[in-house]
């Protein structure tokens, strides 16, 4: 059971490294602002959510290295920074 556990951890591992998949950002970063009402709130989040799927459609189009340096970047925190650091 250790070995499959430990093989699994490798893999997954590897996989997020080879793959290097779009990050999760939080939305509560732009979207927990106390002067927003319920409305405006939902606005933030449902942007913030078309923002990381429109990026996933091109992600595997931009640059490995480029990809790396911007999720590694922690002044990033969304979808619109991150596709703005790509662009760069």
């Amino acid at each position: 059971m250790k070995k499959i556990l430990t093989l699994g951890f490798l893999l997954l591992g590897l996989e997020q490294l080879s793959a290097q998949t779009l990050p999760f950002y939080s939305p509560d970063v732009l979207c927990n602002n106390p002067d927003f009402t319920k409305d405006a709130k939902a606005l933030c989040e449902t942007y913030f959510n078309v923002q990381r799927y429109e990026l996933s459609k091109t992600w595997d189009l931009y640059d490995t290295n480029k990809r790396l340096r911007c999720i590694s970047d922690r002044n990033i925190k969304d979808y619109t920074a991150l596709k703005d650091c790509l662009e760069r």
